[in-house]
């Protein structure tokens, strides 16, 4: 639960968040992205930068006014030294929160942990899949509107995570997982 923005976990480490009228052009830019005034067919963003630029910050921030709004659906903070510098459990925070934000979701996720209780163990491609992109597909398929639903999934610090051959996996996987879904995702 300390990957997301809101955990405890961060707030006691006092997360980074953007001073008051700072990176205002940066933030202006994502939330232009995020509500489809620009860039409207991107689903994916990346925040880039060099080590201590504020990306997390940024991140943080944009997640508190995204929740404000109704916007926020996960996020999932790395970080080194922990259970999260590691693709392990990615997978399952986000479909947590998804199932949380979204309860007409936990159907579908609670049906794809019932039909393979190993899922937890395999690659980080087929538990996005299984978890997140095709439970995703289910509802839609339903007819479910997503239209006032949180859509934003904010994914901090990958480069944290373990391995160059491991980032580059999550980066596809999330491709993979979130093509054609209703969800925008946005990593640093």
């Amino acid at each position: 639960m300390g990957a997301l923005y809101s955990s405890l976990e961060r707030r006691r480490l006092d997360a980074p968040k953007c001073h008051p009228n700072t990176r205002l052009a940066v933030i202006d830019r994502l939330i232009d992205w995020m509500t489809g005034k620009i860039d409207d067919s991107a689903l994916m963003l990346w925040l880039y930068g060099a080590a201590g630029a504020g990306k997390s910050a940024i991140a943080h921030t944009v997640a508190e006014m995204c929740e404000k709004y109704g916007w926020l659906l996960a996020t999932f903070f790395w970080k080194t030294a922990s259970e999260r510098n590691n693709e392990g459990r990615v997978a399952a925070t986000i479909a947590h929160q998804i199932s949380l934000a979204i309860p007409a979701t936990r159907e579908y996720i609670g049906a794809a942990v019932d039909h393979n209780p190993g899922i937890f163990a395999q690659s980080i491609d087929i538990q996005l899949t299984k978890l997140i992109a095709e439970p995703l597909h289910q509802l839609q398929s339903t007819g479910f509107d997503f239209k006032d639903c949180p859509f934003l999934i904010i994914i901090d610090g990958l480069d944290e995570c373990q391995g160059s051959l491991a980032q580059s996996d999550i980066v596809k996987s999330l491709i993979t997982a979130f093509y054609q879904s209703p969800l925008r995702t946005a990593f640093s």
